[in-house]
């Protein structure tokens, strides 16, 4: 019975430590404007990804990312991740979006966020060695450790009703 109930709460710390996992930020990527090139090319790419499917409200006067210091990169980039995180989240361009725009922007694992401008991030899916999500894996380990605690619990009722028998 005690080792019945030393897998049971091993079981359960399996599932509480593999649920913290996906809070990580491991594997996020931001879509970002290349600050190096000329601002008209620049100013392109803003002006597509604000105009095809880009969130570019935060850039507006009185948003989150507007400031009097911004710059037409700072501008680009914003607008860039986020066509691109919509794009990716959609799953359009046959397999998800590029973050390219023509050799204007790159995919970069620091967060450019500032201040109260929060770039969305891309995160890659979390995934076991055999492929199937951490989600799937934590549900089949609960299951498991619900199992082995009815199991101790069956165990130990009926190891009270033969001891009041005798």
């Amino acid at each position: 019975m005690a080792a019945t109930s030393a897998l049971s709460i091993f079981l359960l710390l399996v599932v509480l430590a593999m649920s913290t996992k996906g809070s990580s930020a491991t594997g996020s990527s931001w879509c970002v404007c290349k600050s190096e090139l000329p601002a008209a090319a620049l100013q392109r790419t803003l002006d597509y990804a604000c105009g095809h499917g880009g969130d570019c409200a935060p850039l507006l006067p009185g948003g989150q990312c507007h400031t009097d210091t911004d710059t037409v990169a700072t501008r680009c980039s914003y607008a860039a991740n986020s066509y691109y995180h919509n794009a990716k989240a959609k799953g359009n361009g046959h397999g998800g979006a590029t973050c390219d725009f023509g050799g204007t922007a790159t995919l970069t694992s620091t967060d450019p966020s500032s201040g109260t401008c929060r770039y969305p991030a891309t995160t890659a899916p979390a995934s076991s060695p055999a492929g199937a999500p951490w989600e799937l894996w934590m549900f089949l380990l609960a299951i498991i450790a619900i199992f082995v605690s009815l199991c101790c619990c069956v165990e130990m009722h009926e190891q009270r009703r033969n001891t009041c028998r005798h």
